[in-house]
């Protein structure tokens, strides 16, 4: 199991650390391709980021994504990236189509991932895993339907039933969640979020997984377990009003980044005792 850590860490102080500790990180073209981004640039080093398309950033700032510029940007980073996804059109799924099919005749040393977006059709899904020249399907649109849990299981149980009717060993993966009830539940093969590492240290969050749960614990209040985490993590470095806001920030994506490789160890784990495992 993959754990990708999705957008820009506040502090960039911590990107070597993140580099050193292997942290997987998944970058948005839309956000880096008219900038040197130094923190892009230093993942470079592992060759293993996942460079998604941006195309929801894209959409929602009412611009358009080039797919040839996209796709020269691709063959110029191709030392930098592990994995990417073809640039998707949200809500018009033969674009999508046309425009992975386009990029499938390129000759990337990476592979690329198909996308299918909520809610797609079981024909959407059959013809999008016929078309794989990888065995990559990510799926795409769950963050709206999120916190709506019967909506976001009932697609994902569909999904996955028509995945394996169809085809078998299509590492999928989830772009937007990284939640222990959806990686638990279903044998994806890689995830993203900002929620591990970006917000959760931008907004003073620690986040911790103790036995397949998710706790978001607030160090900025005095509520019992959030105190005692202070006090144990913070209170030597962070509890002093000399500390700035930077050296803070940093020890909080420290803290935290620990706490994520550990939850993707926990995950990789419970599906290799249920016999799933993707290797590499």
């Amino acid at each position: 199991m993959k754990l990708y850590c999705a957008g820009r860490i506040v502090t960039p102080i911590s990107e070597p650390v993140l580099l050193r500790w292997k942290i997987n990180r998944l970058w948005s073209y839309y956000a880096v391709r008219n900038k040197v981004d130094e923190a892009f640039n230093l993942d470079r080093e592992n060759g293993t980021a996942f460079l998604d398309s941006g195309a929801f950033s894209a959409l929602t700032q009412g611009c358009d994504i080039d797919l040839e510029e996209y796709i020269d940007y691709l063959h110029a980073v191709d030392p930098a990236v592990g994995y990417a996804a073809a640039l998707d059109v949200i809500g018009d799924f033969d674009a999508t189509q046309r425009n992975y099919e386009r990029m499938a005749c390129e000759d990337f040393r990476f592979p690329i991932y198909s996308t299918i977006h909520f809610p797609a059709t079981r024909e959407q899904i059959c013809r999008a895993v016929d078309s794989l020249k990888w065995p990559y399907l990510a799926i795409g649109g769950l963050v709206p339907i999120a916190t709506r849990g019967n909506t976001l299981r009932d697609f994902l149980d569909y999904v996955w039933r028509a995945i394996r009717r169809h085809k078998e060993n299509i590492r999928v993966h989830c772009f937007g969640i990284t939640r222990p009830d959806v990686l638990m539940a279903y044998p994806f093969y890689s995830a993203d979020s900002t929620a591990g590492l970006v917000n959760a240290s931008r907004f003073g969050k620690l986040m911790r997984y103790p036995r397949g749960r998710q706790v978001a614990i607030d160090v900025n209040n005095d509520d019992p377990c959030g105190w005692t985490l202070r006090r144990i993590i913070y209170k030597e470095i962070l509890g002093r009003g000399d500390v700035d806001y930077v050296t803070r920030n940093y020890m909080r994506v420290i803290a935290n980044a620990r706490d994520w490789l550990k939850y993707e160890l926990f995950i990789t784990e419970l599906w290799r005792r249920r016999g799933v495992v993707w290797g590499a």
